[in-house]
């Protein structure tokens, strides 16, 4: 009987005779999805940090203007009180990009018939703020309420240094890997020689931030904003195949 054959099978029959028992997903010992001689096992791994760029997205709207002139002139008052207070605060300019801005006829309906009733403009801003905590955030929100005429549709947050923080997770991953391997060579009475391959996959989970919009800050001047970053989890996951001996 050839000898790599022979080798697979007391390999097989001393890993069921070691009362270890390990999920197909999680490991495969020399079996037909893998080359003869191998041990291919996942390890996970995860890193928190606390996030250090926030992403703003807001709603510039003028509503039921007389003229379509005025509700342009009102959008563009707005956008440049935003524009001033992200001046004022540090923002760079290509952190700040405005989008779809629309000026429309608005129109009511009376006993069915359609009546035109001023016009409407619409404009949204992102805005990135890099690399600064939370209190910077918050400043900025308090002064943006303000602003009429303007909304928070959203807050988010993100690393700037993903890299730092996806070395990290990936490390404790591969260490994760290594021990599970470890377990199963002392297992089945073998030894890893070195790692044949290696793949990853990473995802990520984002804290839901919680704040008032700019109506409830308006509403009650000794309320300011109050976002709470939390953490970020940065998950990774790897497959790693040894060849043993």
């Amino acid at each position: 009987m050839n000898t790599n054959i022979i080798a697979a099978l007391v390999l097989g029959v001393s890993i069921l005779g070691s009362g270890f028992l390990y999920s197909q997903k999680d490991t495969i010992v020399s079996s037909g999805q893998t080359p003869f001689g191998t041990i291919q096992v996942s390890g996970e791994g995860t890193a928190q940090w606390i996030p250090d760029t926030t992403i703003l997205n807001l709603g510039a709207q003028i509503i039921e203007a007389d003229t379509q002139e005025i509700a342009y002139r009102e959008m563009n008052t707005t956008i440049n009180a935003i524009q001033s207070i992200l001046d004022e605060a540090g923002i760079e300019k290509e952190n700040i990009q405005t989008a779809n801005l629309s000026v429309n006829q608005n129109y009511t309906y009376t006993d069915g018939e359609r009546l035109a009733n001023g016009f409407n403009a619409y404009q949204t801003l992102t805005i990135k703020i890099e690399k600064k905590d939370e209190t910077v955030t918050n400043d900025i929100l308090d002064d943006i309420a303000q602003v009429p005429n303007i909304r928070v549709d959203g807050v988010n947050f993100e690393i700037w240094d993903t890299e730092a923080i996806l070395s990290e997770a990936r490390i404790e991953a591969l260490e994760n890997a290594r021990a599970k391997a470890d377990e199963i060579a002392a297992a089945t009475w073998v030894k890893i020689k070195k790692v044949l391959s290696v793949t990853e996959w990473t995802n990520n989970s984002y804290p839901t931030p919680m704040f008032r919009n700019s109506m409830d800050m308006m509403s009650d001047e000794s309320a300011g904003a109050n976002i709470q970053a939390g953490e970020l989890d940065y998950n990774t996951t790897v497959n790693v195949t040894y060849e043993i001996q």
